[in-house]
Parts: structure tokens; C-alpha cells; sequence
């Protein structure tokens, strides 16, 4: 059916700045972009930049329950609506309920997107009466999720250590319909900028290095290394500058404080999801070094680690990072771990003559763009709905 439409809805707020937000977005242009008129999005919502900070825990819980309803009715749309072999791609969050009971019945195609890690509810020091609740809602947040599995045909997970986890919950002939697709970047909001300086310095025999990280969960997935590596490589004598946004403002900055580098790192905290290519042009080396458990948990930020390609920038991983990726001449691997590593990777990233940093810089955007970039993306998950008939 050459001319099938595609269905599409999502219990995530579009444009949020959390990551969810901000992926769904993504999908959601470069799918409309696609598939033009054959892209139907039914009932979702576009949040603004500032709604997750400003909202109260019970208005918070006032949307989770309008947006059940609505996904409850946006299903029994498509059920109506679409033909037989006409797939619908959903993207669910916490305990989805109304889509769970808005399949109830149908044997059409369904395609879950992006499934992320389900098992967060039962991490985290919780106790007395909470932990009783918050493991009652974890059982039934499972059994729902359990549920629209088995009624979907296919689904997708941005990595390996995800889809094992599922493995995990549901048993592997479940998981058998689930494939790894990363999530896609915009291969115009994310650019090459910042060369200039890198290669204007080069030319000058200059030696600046900037390391930096730009998402969420900065003290897990590298801000402390940029700290401590800024503190080290200063006291050896380089010219060595760091720069970390996306929260974890005031952990990160007693840190600074603590190594006396405060004046040579700047803790920007929380910005806009606008301002991250801006930022990511600024530095010479990215960091996307999960913390062990959290790496072995949902795997290594592979977003940011396409984000930073894509701007041109290097970039250190880690070991549980996508090997493709990992082969690339502007990254290095290493374990978070190993501090030192950590520093001797820095040292030969920026050792390196510019001219073959600049040549990798854009073998990388290259890869990257034709490989991660939103459109790719989507087509992979297309051909990944496709193959399952």
C-alpha cells in the first residue's frame, strides 16, 4: 500500500525541555517531513520551556490524567479512522492506562517507540509508607506496560542495555518485536561551529582546550570528570577551560569550589533546549561518561554524543557506547572509572595536528548526519514496522 498512512500519538508532552520533550519534537518534524500528508499525529499536546519547572506535584497530576484520556480517545480515533494495515506509532510514558484499555480488542498494527527505562520506580531511597505506594505503582506500572507490549507488533528502544532490560521484565520472546533505534538529532539545529577558533589557535601555536557537557544529569554522565581534569590539566600547565550545563547546579559548582577551578569552569545550569547548539559549539571535547551502574542500567548518552559529532566537536565515551560510533577517528573510549585515562584521552585528542582534527570533525558530522540524523531515523523505523508485514 504505497500511499499508508502512519498514526502517531504520544503520552509526552511535546517541546518540554526534558528529554522525552525535546526527542519527541524531533521525530515529530522530521516525520511530518517524511511523510508529508501521511503523517497523522491524534491529540498531542505541545508543552512550553518552562512548564516542568513551574508546576505543582498536583497539577502535575491533573495533566497526567487528562493526557490518559486523551490517548484513551485519540486510540479509539485511529481505531475508526485508519484501515487495516495502517500502523499507529505511540510513544508511552508512566503507567499508560488509557491507551492500555483504548486496544482493548483491536488487532491492528501498533508500533511503541523509544520505551525507556520502566523500572525507575523501584530505584532510589524511599521508605516507610512512600516505598509501600511507590511499589504498588510499580507492579501495576509494569503489568500495564507487560499488557501493550503483547498487543503491539513491533517496538524500539534507543539502546542495547534498554532492550535488556526489558528482557529482563518480560521475557526475551516478548522483546524478540523490539529493536535499538537511536533517537535522531536535527542535523540544522545541530552544526559545525567553534572550528574557526580551533583552527585560528592552531595556526597561532595556541594549545586551549574546552571540555564540556550539555544535558541532563550532569554529575552522572561527566561534569565531575571535566572538573577534575580542568584541575589537573592546569596544574601540568595547560591551557585547560571547562563548560557544563543542564542542572546538578549547585552539586557541580561545590565541586569547582572544592578543586579551586570555579574561574576556569562555567556551571551554567539549566538552560533552554534552544541554547544547547550554541553552547555545544563552545567547547573542543565533549564528555558523555555515564556513571557505571547508570551506563549498565539504560547505556551510554548516545544523544549527546551524536549532538557533539554533529557540532563538530570530539568526544570521549564510554566502553558501553555505540561501537560504531566508538570508531570514529574524533573519539576516544574510555572508563569513567579511570580518571587518568580520562585525562590522557583528553591529552591526545588535543595533541593531535588541527588539520586531522578538522578532517575528523567532518568525516564525523558526516557519519552522523547520514546515520543519526531525524529523517534517517525515522526511515529506520519505518523499514523496522515494514519488516514484521
Amino acid at each position: 500500500m504505497p500511499n499508508k498512512r502512519y498514526f502517531y500519538i504520544s503520552t509526552c508532552k511535546i517541546g518540554t525541555p526534558d528529554g522525552p520533550g525535546v526527542n519527541e519534537a524531533t521525530f515529530f518534524e522530521a516525520a511530518r517531513l517524511t511523510l508529508g500528508d501521511r503523517f497523522i499525529p491524534l491529540g498531542i499536546c505541545h508543552g512550553s520551556q518552562r512548564e516542568i519547572e513551574s508546576k505543582s506535584s498536583w497539577r502535575k497530576s491533573i495533566d497526567f490524567t487528562l493526557m490518559q484520556l486523551k490517548a484513551f480517545i485519540s486510540t479509539l480515533r485511529w481505531r475508526i479512522v485508519s484501515e487495516t494495515d495502517e500502523p499507529l506509532i505511540v510513544r508511552l510514558g508512566l503507567l499508560p492506562v488509557g491507551f492500555a484499555i483504548g486496544v482493548v480488542g483491536t488487532k491492528k498494527k501498533i508500533h511503541i517507540k523509544t520505551i525507556g527505562d520502566l523500572s525507575f520506580l523501584t530505584r532510589g531511597n524511599i521508605s516507610g509508607f512512600r516505598k509501600l505506594v511507590w511499589r504498588c505503582l510499580s507492579y501495576y506500572h509494569l503489568r500495564v506496560w507487560h499488557y501493550v507490549l503483547r498487543k503491539a507488533h513491533t517496538a524500539d528502544v534507543c539502546t542495547p542495555e534498554l532492550k535488556q532490560r526489558l528482557a529482563e521484565s518480560f521475557g526475551s520472546n516478548l522483546v524478540k518485536k523490539c529493536t535499538v533505534i537511536p533517537n535522531g538529532i536535527d542535523p540544522m539545529r545541530f552544526q559545525c561551529r567553534g572550528r574557526a577558533r580551533l583552527e585560528r589557535e592552531k595556526r597561532a601555536g595556541q594549545s586551549e582546550v574546552v571540555l564540556g557537557y550539555c544535558g541532563g544529569a550532569p554529575i552522572q554522565r561527566g561534569g565531575w570528570h571535566i572538573i577534575r581534569a580542568v584541575q589537573q590539566l592546569r596544574q601540568e600547565g595547560w591551557c585547560a577551560r571547562g563548560l557544563v550545563a543542564g542542572g546538578d547546579e549547585k552539586a557541580l559548582r561545590g565541586v569547582a569550589e572544592q578543586q579551586s577551578v570555579d574561574e576556569w569552569v562555567c556551571i551554567k545550569g539549566r538552560v533552554p533546549a534552544e541554547e544547547i547548539p550554541d553552547l555545544i559549539g563552545q567547547i573542543d571535547i565533549g564528555v558523555a561518561l555515564d556513571s557505571g551502574w547508570r551506563a549498565n542500567l539504560v547505556g551510554n548518552s548516545y544523544q549527546k554524543v551524536n549532538q557533539y559529532l554533529a557540532c563538530g566537536a570530539e568526544v570521549i565515551m564510554t566502553p558501553t557506547g555505540d561501537r560504531n560510533l566508538a570508531s570514529l577517528g574524533s573519539v576516544r573510549v574510555v572508563n569513567p572509572e579511570a580518571m587518568q585515562l580520562f585525562v590522557a584521552a583528553v591529552k591526545d585528542l588535543a595533541r593531535r595536528p588541527w588539520t586531522e582534527r578538522l578532517l575528523d570533525a567532518q568525516d564525523a558530522r558526516r557519519f552522523v548526519v547520514e546515520t543519526r540524523g531525524a529523517v534517517a531515523i525515522v526511515n529506520a523505523r519505518l523499514d523496522w514496522i515494514s519488516s514484521f508485514g
